[in-house]
Formats: structure tokens, C-alpha cells, sequence
């Protein structure tokens, strides 16, 4: 009895110190993420062209979302978990799951030509000898151009008539099966969507997202009280931008799909769901790109040794820009957004987003890229010292055997305008990689934009040396010719 009441009281102890610990676990896990959103947040919106940032973070089955800045400059109306951003083309991978389970339901087939889908004949576009088929709009190989203005359709004659017309206008026979983005082609498949299930998109949108993820605020088109929590957008002028609030003419599929951060969390815990044959299905790949890229239905699927296969998209609006990644193997997905569109916001967002993840991840070797690149900016010679002491306390941890986080860190400070800096750390490339050419080549073009053409021009020189092939080289060679 004695011996029974005391395993059980030891048995029972392991229980709840496994408990302590795994609560413990838990608890530093949610402070890793919290700490990581709000650290590169803050330093995302250090750029005073930026406005906001709404993240949302899905990491182990587990939610957290986290808004910055304001909407309206100098008002102070921070973002919240009721905000409606337009999400840009992050729509297309919402029409690539609704695509899904129109496959997975038997109502579509990907080998098959689209025109049995459709109730007027698309003969030119689609002819039965060389036809347009599911599968090549889902990886943009139709060869349909990319948006209205290629079909040559004028903004005020625009509507779901001229659109089919213009499209059986399209001679694909020479640029199908090659890759090339297509909006329209996105559109297309919301059609073929509302033929087969006799419901208008945005409707069979909502009905579905709400099934599978719990999303009820998901949309095209907005009502006028939704509106009220409506993210109008900036350029990097301070101006507001046009914003896509009346009624869709086309279908919205490709970009015009409006979403909350809490939807948007909830779509990834979807993204993540193993058990969501429909999601299984969404996330085979149908193309293979180029590199390790390849289309699956229409998200990017990138493949990675670390990662095996993840899935990303980016969005972009005239008001808005946004990336949202998905990471099986890391069971973690990131969403990010803001109400600032330029040209260099895409690149931003991304790397605020892969920072958090390179923070958060389970496993895996750290960057060097995304970890020295706020203090690289701030302060080369303490940046220098941290790249220092990682390589001598955390060899192991970091991709110190890859010239490409050094090339990375050092385009990302060209890009940021710290051509200095930039210098600094090409430098270290050629120091720590004296025998790859393009090492040479990156110092090279970071001397050329500083326009110390002199150490351009050798930088060049031994990268043409180091690599007899290099014709950048040799065109920027010619380049520096002309200007000494």
C-alpha cells in the first residue's frame, strides 16, 4: 500500500513538473514571438514614409496579432484586429482554394479545356487542338496577358462583356506553357467558379472561407458600415491613394479581395491544417518555375533544404502591400501588412517578415543577413564586431559557409541607401570568400554607385580574373572605360 501511494505520488509529481515546464515553455515561446513582432516592427516604421504595420503570426496551432503606427498620419487611429486591408494578389491563393475543392468535388478537372466549363464559347482563345485548360491558369502558363490593359480594354468600357470578348481576341498558341503572370487569367477562373456552382464569387468566397477557416470577414465587396474600418492608403508622399471600395466590375479574384488580420491568421492556421485534404490538395505543385520556385494553385511554393517546400505571395495595391508565408515544416505562418505602397515597401515587408521568422523558428541555422541588418544600418563598425563575435561564439548556428548572406546584407544597405556600409560589408565578402568572383562583382558595383571608379574598376578586374565568364564584369568594365 506504502509502495503504491508513493509511485503514484512520484508518477503524479512528473506530471505536473512536465506540466511547469511545458507551461514554461510556452510561456518563453510567446514571449520569443511578441518580442521579435514588436522589435522589427519598430524599426520597420523607423521609415517615416510608412505609416502602419499589422502582423499576424500562426505558430504551433497558436494566434498573435500585433498592429503599429497609425492609419491616418498624425491622427493616432492605430490599426486593429477590425481593420479591412486590401490583401492585392495574397486574392489569387483564395481563388487557388476555391479552385481546390471544385477539383476535390469533381466539378473541374486541370487537364481539361475550359471551354466545357464556360456557357459561351471562348473558340479563339481556347480552340479544341491547343486548348486552355485549369491547370495553366493556376500556374499562369495560359499565355493570357497580365491585366485589362493588356487586353486592351479601356477603364470606362470595362465590364464582365468587353472583358470576355477581349479575351477570345487571344492568339495563345505562341506563349502558352511558358510562365507568365496573369491576372486575367485569375479572373477567368472566377467565371469558371461561378458557371460551375451556379453562385456569384463573392459569395461562394465567403461561404467557403467561413467552412474551412472560421473567416467571416473576408470579401470583395464591402458594405458601407465596413467601410467605417476601412484601411485607406499613402503613397511615400504622404498622398492618399486610390482605394478600391466601389463594387468590383470583374469578379475581384486576382486583387481584390478585402481581409482582417484576425481572417487572415485564421486563413493560415488553415494553410497549416495537415488534415485539410481540400488545403492538401491547393498546395501540390502543378509548374515548376525556375530555380526553386514553382506554381501550385497559385501560391509560390519555394522549395528549401531547411524548409522543404513553403508558400508564399505578395500583394500590392496602390494602397496597400502585403506578404503573407506559409511553413509546413516550421508549422508557422506569417502575415503582414501595411497601408504604405511604393516600390521599395515590398522588399521592406518582406524582410520584416523573414526577420520575425528567422527569430521564431524551431530549427535550423540562423541568417546572417536578416540578423545584422538593422544594426548594419544603424552602425557598420558595431555590426562589423557582431558579425565578429557570432562567427566565434556561433559558428555553428549561422550560414557562415554561404557568400550569399554577406552579398544579401550588403544589397539590402545598397538598397536602404547606405552605400558606405554597403562597402564595408563586401569587403568582409572578399575577406571571408577571397576566391568567389562575385564577391569582387557586388564591391565592385557598390564602388561604381559610390563612384570611386578607380577601386571600381579593380574590384572588376579581379572578378573577371577570379571568372573569365563574368560578363557583367566586362560590361561594367566597358561602363567605367567610358567615364575615366
Amino acid at each position: 500500500m506504502f509502495t503504491r501511494n508513493l509511485i503514484f505520488s512520484a508518477f503524479y509529481l512528473l506530471f505536473v513538473f512536465s506540466l511547469a515546464a511545458n507551461s514554461n515553455n510556452i510561456k518563453i515561446d510567446s514571449n520569443l514571438v511578441e518580442t521579435s513582432i514588436k522589435k522589427h516592427a519598430n524599426h520597420f516604421l523607423i521609415d517615416k514614409r510608412l505609416n502602419s504595420v499589422s502582423i499576424g503570426v500562426v505558430k504551433s496551432g497558436q494566434i498573435y496579432k500585433k498592429h503599429f503606427g497609425e492609419l491616418t498620419p498624425n491622427m493616432g487611429n492605430t490599426p486593429n484586429d477590425n481593420t479591412f486591408y486590401e490583401i492585392g494578389s495574397v486574392s489569387k491563393t483564395m481563388t487557388g482554394l476555391l479552385i481546390a475543392k471544385a477539383v476535390k468535388e469533381g466539378k473541374l478537372k486541370l487537364e481539361t479545356n475550359i471551354v466545357k466549363y464556360l456557357s459561351e464559347p471562348l473558340s479563339q482563345l481556347s480552340p479544341s487542338n491547343n486548348p486552355v485548360t485549369i491547370k495553366q491558369l493556376l500556374t499562369h502558363t495560359s499565355g493570357i496577358p497580365r491585366g485589362t490593359e493588356e487586353l486592351n480594354i479601356n477603364k470606362k468600357d470595362l465590364s464582365r462583356k468587353t472583358f470576355m470578348l477581349a479575351l477570345n481576341t487571344v492568339d495563345t498558341s505562341k506563349s502558352k506553357h511558358q510562365f507568365t503572370y496573369s491576372s486575367a487569367g485569375v479572373e477567368l477562373l472566377a467565371y469558371i467558379l461561378e458557371t460551375v456552382y451556379q453562385t456569384p464569387f463573392d459569395q461562394l468566397l465567403q461561404s467557403v472561407l467561413k467552412q474551412q477557416a472560421n473567416m467571416t470577414n473576408t470579401k470583395v465587396n464591402l458594405t458601407k458600415k465596413e467601410l467605417n474600418n476601412f484601411a485607406y492608403g499613402y503613397n511615400d508622399q504622404q498622398q492618399l491613394m486610390t482605394a478600391h471600395t466601389k463594387k468590383e466590375i470583374l469578379w475581384g479574384s486576382s486583387g481584390f479581395i478585402k481581409s482582417t488580420l484576425t481572417d487572415l491568421t485564421h486563413y493560415m492556421q488553415m494553410q497549416l491544417d495537415k488534415n485539410n485534404t481540400i488545403v492538401e490538395l491547393s498546395q501540390q505543385k502543378l509548374f515548376h518555375v525556375s530555380g526553386s520556385d514553382s506554381m501550385s494553385y497559385l501560391w509560390v511554393a519555394v522549395d528549401n533544404a531547411e524548409t522543404e517546400t513553403h508558400f508564399v505571395h505578395h500583394g500590392g495595391v496602390e494602397s496597400t502591400q502585403n506578404w503573407i508565408m506559409v511553413f509546413p515544416e516550421y508549422n508557422i505562418g506569417i502575415s503582414v501588412i501595411t497601408n504604405s505602397s511604393f516600390p521599395q515597401v515590398a522588399g521592406k515587408l518582406k524582410e520584416l517578415a523573414l526577420k520575425i521568422i528567422d527569430d521564431i523558428k524551431p530549427f535550423g541555422k540562423k541568417s546572417i543577413y536578416l540578423s545584422l541588418s538593422t544594426i548594419c544600418q544603424d552602425n557598420i563598425n558595431t555590426c562589423l564586431s557582431s558579425y565578429q563575435q557570432l562567427k566565434t561564439d556561433s559558428y555553428n548556428a549561422y550560414f557562415f559557409e554561404k557568400p550569399s548572406e554577406l552579398n544579401l546584407l550588403g544589397y539590402s544597405l545598397i538598397n536602404s541607401k547606405h552605400i558606405k556600409n554597403a562597402i564595408e560589408i563586401f569587403t568582409l565578402l572578399t575577406v571571408e570568400f577571397p576566391e568567389n568572383s562575385n564577391a569582387y562583382d557586388s564591391l565592385g558595383e557598390a564602388y561604381f554607385i559610390d563612384k570611386n571608379f578607380s577601386l571600381s574598376i579593380r574590384s572588376f578586374k579581379k572578378s573577371l580574373s577570379l571568372n573569365p565568364s563574368n560578363t557583367n564584369a566586362e560590361k561594367m568594365l566597358q561602363k567605367l572605360k567610358e567615364k575615366t
